[in-house]
């Protein structure tokens, strides 16, 4: 990551104010929420404790670990959305720290607790997660949480534009 686009993000990611801010993945198909819960899911453990999704036919909780792929029901309209955590996720030599994934009928958010653990290779890291997101849904768009987005939202934007035309 260049230093300009470093110094236009650093104060989305370096200070813990407490919050989660969320980057989302909008207007992706069914068939791609199911590729990037896949993606996820390998590369990674799973650090929410008893980590569930509300089945509506069933009408109760379900482990997530209790079905193959908990997007699939998402997408198909059989659950609620979700949301977990988890850890261990690497982008090339880059092992990024505890993220959150919300999946949605058409949206994936990412979510991230700020703070000194976001280096600059944690947050090119990042977004080449997010650009490794875009190739699998590439007609959707990224954008910030509707909800909780990074501080100074529109210089991770202008960021992500510029991380976003690099050849990768």
């Amino acid at each position: 990551m260049d230093d300009s686009s470093f110094q236009l993000v650093r104060d989305c990611f370096g200070y813990d104010d407490g919050s989660l801010p969320g980057v989302e993945l909008r207007d992706v198909t069914s068939e791609q929420i199911l590729v990037i819960y896949d993606y996820i899911r390998r590369g990674s453990r799973v650090s929410t404790l008893d980590a569930k999704f509300w089945d509506k036919r069933q009408e109760r909780a379900v482990s997530l670990d209790a079905v193959s792929n908990a997007a699939e029901l998402v997408a198909n309209g059989a659950v609620e959305a979700f949301h977990f955590c988890f850890t261990g996720l690497r982008v090339g030599a880059v092992e990024l720290p505890e993220l959150g994934l919300f999946v949605f009928a058409n949206t994936v958010e990412l979510d991230y607790r700020m703070g000194p653990h976001w280096t600059r290779e944690r947050i090119a890291a990042f977004f080449e997660l997010l650009r490794e997101l875009c190739r699998i849904a590439p007609d959707a768009t990224l954008g910030v949480a509707s909800v909780e987005g990074p501080p100074a939202a529109d210089r991770f934007l202008e960021a992500w534009a510029r991380w976003g035309r690099l050849d990768g």
